[in-house]
């Protein structure tokens, strides 16, 4: 639904039928800072899931950026999951514990500035335009991470050594021949 106020449009966004209890699933959120449209999103749900599912074709959300003024706007939900939405920058805050941009144009991804710990436990950044991880090492909660199909050449697996709880770890179909079957398990 589109409101025109006296200086912006308004967009609000509600969540999809069907969605449940503390789940939150939108669908067309075409979300640009650059334009003129105020976005207001549903708020107090634990996980929030945009974009593309997998069983639909083509791209139905596009989000260039995704930063701590979205996250802030999408109520702070602990798990978030957007998908096939055209991202292309990432800033992860340091308040989200499961997050997947599965799909995406990401080439860089840092974390949200501050002091506090970050409680990242499950990171799905697979199927983007990921060259290198400069910026892996500030998530030490890590258990899960998802980096398959995207464009790693050189990676020092050094910088996963303060991992503890790493428990799995997906490098398949990157550019490096030696990527194509890297699938780490610890139990």
């Amino acid at each position: 639904m589109i409101y025109q106020s006296s200086t912006a449009i308004e967009r609000i966004h509600s969540c999809l039928p069907g969605s449940v209890k503390n789940i939150c699933i939108l669908d067309h959120v075409f979300y640009n800072r650059t334009q003129d449209i105020k976005h207001i999103f549903p708020q107090n749900y634990s996980i929030v899931h945009i974009g593309n599912d997998g069983w639909k074709k083509g791209i139905n959300s596009v989000i260039t950026a995704f930063d701590g003024q979205l996250y802030a706007e999408l109520g702070h939900p602990p798990v978030l999951e957007i998908l096939t939405a055209e991202v292309e920058m990432l800033e992860i805050p340091r308040a989200l514990s499961y997050a997947n941009f599965a799909g995406n144009r990401i080439e860089a991804f840092w974390i949200e500035e501050g002091d506090a710990e970050p409680l990242l436990s499950y990171l799905d950044l697979g199927q983007n335009g990921l060259t290198r991880l400069t910026n892996i090492t500030a998530f030490v909660n890590l258990e899960t991470i998802y980096l398959q199909a995207n464009q790693l050449e050189v990676l020092e697996l050094y910088v996963f050594k303060n991992f503890t709880r790493l428990k799995v770890l997906n490098l398949n179909y990157n550019l490096s021949p030696s990527y194509q079957e890297i699938y780490f398990h610890r139990p």
